[in-house]
């Protein structure tokens, strides 16, 4: 009669894919970036309490907060559940070797990456309307939906949506493009 095998739980740090931490790099980047755009700010006055400099702080602090913690899911130890016989510790050794990490995906990192810089090319001449729903369409499409008509709907939903908060509340005109 055979023994019934135990199972056992180890933490082990797994082999790191650097791509992965291309994406929090990048976020960190971005924050940098605003708060030096914060920091060189001329305002006339004190600005308030929520003044022309309280979006870009909070959304720098954000920023940070995701790309630290991006970066500690990324790097952080797994659990990983060995099974082995009893008595047989060199093959339960040998089973705690950390899985092999999942590649990134190079493929929607570029797809993505080219939708952002469509979108920067286009925004002036096609406006905001256009140039973000094919953002929208774009990045969608890169991370992995296939339904082109529900892309562009959303695309052009969200960018509605978006215009009418910045231009009808807050007084803020985004570039009309062709359209206006």
């Amino acid at each position: 009669m055979n023994a019934a095998p135990d199972t056992t739980t180890a933490t082990v740090r797994p082999k790191v894919d650097l791509g992965a931490l291309i994406i929090p790099a990048v976020v960190a980047a971005v924050g940098v970036f605003l708060v030096a755009g914060i920091l060189g700010m001329r305002v006339a006055g004190d600005g308030g309490l929520f003044g022309p400099k309280a979006f870009p702080w909070i959304v720098a602090v954000l920023c940070f907060v995701v790309a630290t913690l991006m970066t500690v899911e990324v790097l952080r130890p797994r659990p990983v559940t060995v099974t082995a016989d009893p008595g047989d510790e060199a093959d339960a050794i040998l089973d705690l070797a950390p899985p092999e990490p999942e590649a990134s995906n190079w493929r929607s990192l570029l797809i993505v990456a080219a939708g952002v810089l469509l979108f920067v090319a286009l925004l002036q001449p096609l406006g905001w309307l256009i140039a973000g729903s094919l953002l929208f369409a774009v990045v969608g499409f890169g991370l992995g939906a296939r339904s082109p008509l529900g892309l562009v709907l959303g695309g052009v939903g969200m960018t509605s949506a978006i215009q009418i908060v910045f231009s009808g509340f807050l007084g803020i005109h985004v570039p009309a493009g062709i359209l206006g």
